[in-house]
């Protein structure tokens, strides 16, 4: 037969081993809550609509934004395109109107023929800088 202090011994160990089962049991328990309300008609409606929601909200918004990233490249070549072809038209009409000194090509600064204004110049500079404008015919 057991002595009174064995007996509170075991008494000890026992409310112990109760308050460990409880603690576990509590730490299953919260671990288990976010699993049952996933796997809860509620859970399976959140999980169904919001994250489906976002994920298609998130894929619109990727597509819109390629689709404008590309109608601005498209709009960078075209710019690119004009900008070079006003550069050449204003190359081809200053050609004619520059005196030409083949035996000093050294030399980057370019003289006017003798019968050519200065104006010339200033008439090709600011048709060169306006947008061209297209006459329709009637």
């Amino acid at each position: 037969m057991p002595t009174e202090i064995e007996k509170s011994k075991i008494n000890v160990e026992e409310i112990y081993r109760d308050e460990i089962r409880k603690l576990l049991k509590e730490q299953k328990h919260r671990s288990n809550v976010v699993w049952t309300f996933l796997n809860s008609g509620l859970g399976i409606w959140f999980l169904s609509t919001i994250i489906l929601g976002l994920f298609t909200y998130s894929y619109n918004e990727y597509k819109e934004n390629r689709k404008s990233n590309a109608e601005k490249e498209t709009k960078i070549k075209q710019l690119d395109l004009e900008i070079e072809n006003r550069i050449s038209q204003f190359w081809v009409h200053l050609e004619p109107l520059i005196k030409r000194d083949y035996k000093n090509v050294i030399d980057s600064n370019f003289a006017l023929k003798d019968e050519v204004p200065y104006d010339t110049i200033n008439t090709l500079w600011e048709a060169f800088k306006n947008p061209p404008t297209f006459v329709l015919a009637p």
